[in-house]
């Protein structure tokens, strides 16, 4: 019959990199001016490629997290979100940032792990992106004001029927501290003495 020659075909299977992957919460809370807060175990599940038991072709890759943020008051943070992986547990990371004093409100962020196993044939370097809102709460601040004259002097017996009206007695009154403003807060004094047998 008429059977041809057999012939060798080689196969060769060239590496397509996997995108890497991991998982997050998709709220963290804080509080206004927190400084050097850390989430710990904030990324779990880090895997340089599918998390498929057996596929070890890209352990030795290297991964980093990319942070962007893409909503809300960028001077929110005074030092801004960063994802780092754990020392301790390669398939963890933990969420570092510090937030700035005086300002409030929601973060909207753009979480994505990153690989250098690069493109080619291909394949995929960056896992698919996690938004990650930050609500960070308003924090009263304390009020203040001055005393430009601290030293108030009246006659004896003088206003035993009318009430002394000190004008400008306290003045630079403000619902905070410094810098901040905290309109629409109802302010009250406290007053104490040390005698109170002189009124």
């Amino acid at each position: 019959g008429g059977v041809s020659v057999p012939r060798t075909v080689l196969f060769e299977v060239v590496p397509v990199n996997q995108a890497p992957s991991f998982s997050s919460p998709p709220l963290v809370d804080a509080f206004e001016g927190q400084q050097d807060v850390v989430v710990e175990a904030f990324a779990t599940d880090v895997w340089s490629g599918p998390p498929l038991p057996g596929i070890l072709d890209e352990a030795s890759q290297a991964l980093w997290f990319n942070v962007t943020q893409i909503g809300g008051d960028p001077l929110l943070f005074s030092s801004p979100p960063a994802v780092l992986a754990s020392l301790a547990d390669p398939r963890k990371a933990a969420l570092h940032f510090s937030l700035r004093l005086g300002y409030d409100g929601n973060a909207s962020l753009l979480v994505r792990l990153q690989d250098d196993g690069g493109a080619d044939n291909g394949g995929d370097s960056a896992s698919e992106p996690a938004a990650l809102t930050v609500r960070i709460a308003h924090v009263n601040k304390r009020p203040s004001f001055l005393i430009p004259a601290p030293t108030v002097k009246v006659g004896q017996n003088v206003y035993t029927t009318d009430e002394y009206v000190g004008h400008a007695f306290a003045a630079n009154i403000s619902a905070a501290n410094g810098p901040f403003s905290e309109p629409g807060q109802l302010l009250t004094f406290d007053v104490s003495v040390d005698d109170p047998s002189l009124f």
